[in-house]
């Protein structure tokens, strides 16, 4: 699902140069369908869809960081040392055994980290926002808790230790563009496993589309475009009139959307309940 750009600043039509370069080309284009999808109502949804896939890659993550980056400044001390929400602590305390060493991928500004070292779980954790892990860092090291928080996205990061299990906090799965991309993520996850050690993961439920025509004209925008990603149904994004262009991406799962991403990464899904959240335990 793609949102219609929301905000109340006025659209400025780009420079006129002697010669386009191909980035201002994008951003005029971008401006033009976007500008549409708020002039014709009807048509919303399908000239935002095509906006969408003028957005990059780097759109996307810088969309991201900024997030999240934002919601860590605003997270008091109080507010992280407060524990994990009832659905979160209902999942782990469920699934995860005393002593189990644990790796939180999305760990933020600490709080689930916190909450882990605390139990008596050997803990470390990594987040995209620098802002987020040196905020958890010096929490933690004020607490004396011992843990290694990484800065940096899963991607490309190497993890460099075995775990009993791993916690993709929060939605974060959903957070990682592109399916191929979360499969890989999901392989590199699976091999950073001790035997007998699970994949722990959250994500908002989708209902099926009522048509697949929006995100199959971003993903063919896209490719046109050569903007380095392909939307694909599920994808929900908040298009700006104006740089940064892009305020939020997440994708939501259907049931068998996420079950096919596992059996995609090798692995096997041994629990999953969907209800308000998602949830899914996941084994080699």
């Amino acid at each position: 699902m793609v949102a219609p750009f929301r905000g109340t600043r006025d659209v400025s039509s780009p420079a006129v140069t002697t010669r386009a370069e191909p980035g201002v080309l994008r951003r005029g284009l971008f401006l033009c369908l976007a500008g549409l999808g708020r002039a014709f109502e009807g048509g919303a949804r399908l000239f935002s869809c095509a906006a969408t896939g003028l957005l990059t890659l780097e759109d996307l993550r810088r969309a991201i960081r900024t997030k999240w980056r934002d919601v860590g400044a605003q997270e008091s001390p109080e507010y992280i040392a407060s524990g994990l929400m009832k659905w979160e602590d209902d999942f782990y305390s469920r699934f995860l055994e005393p002593g189990d060493r644990v790796f939180v991928v999305g760990c933020g500004t600490g709080r689930d980290l916190l909450v882990l070292l605390q139990r008596g779980h050997p803990a470390d954790g990594i987040d995209l926002v620098p802002e987020c892990t040196a905020i958890a860092r010096r929490l933690l090291a004020k607490r004396g808790l011992g843990a290694s928080v990484l800065t940096g996205a899963i991607e490309t990061t190497e993890i460099g230790a075995l775990y009993d299990a791993i916690i993709l906090s929060w939605f974060c799965y959903g957070y990682i563009p592109e399916s191929a991309t979360r499969i890989a993520v999901l392989r590199k996850l699976r091999a950073a496993l001790r035997p007998g050690g699970r994949i722990l993961l959250s994500y908002i439920p989708l209902a099926p589309p009522r048509s697949s025509l929006p995100m199959r004209l971003a993903a063919l925008v896209a490719r046109v475009a050569r903007s380095g990603w392909l939307p694909e149904a599920g994808d929900e994004v908040v298009v700006l009139p104006g740089p940064p262009y892009a305020d939020h991406y997440a994708h939501r799962f259907t049931r068998e959307g996420l079950e096919a991403e596992t059996r995609a990464a090798g692995l096997t899904v041994a629990f999953h309940e969907v209800g308000e959240e998602g949830r899914a335990v996941l084994v080699p």
